[in-house]
């Protein structure tokens, strides 16, 4: 988990935003030309629980390894 602390600041926003957005996006497009020609929205359902599950393991990911290595760096005594 110590790759979410190597990285840069601008690895991280790729990562955490314009990776997500981005892929959201295309999917968006896809999904509304899909509705729009089968009238059926099912696949949005699909998509949108995807998303957030990728986003939820990516933050939890990065809060982990910055809790579990600033740990080591607290005194004994806290």
């Amino acid at each position: 988990m110590k790759i979410f602390l190597r990285m840069k600041h601008w690895q991280l926003f790729i990562l955490i935003f314009w990776l997500p957005f981005v892929i959201q996006m295309i999917v968006m497009t896809i999904v509304m030309a899909t509705i729009i020609a089968s009238g059926n929205p099912s696949m949005l359902l699909m998509i949108v629980p995807v998303m957030i599950i990728y986003l939820i393991c990516v933050y939890m990911g990065w809060f982990y390894s910055l809790a579990t290595n600033l740990n080591k760096k607290l005194p004994d005594t806290v």
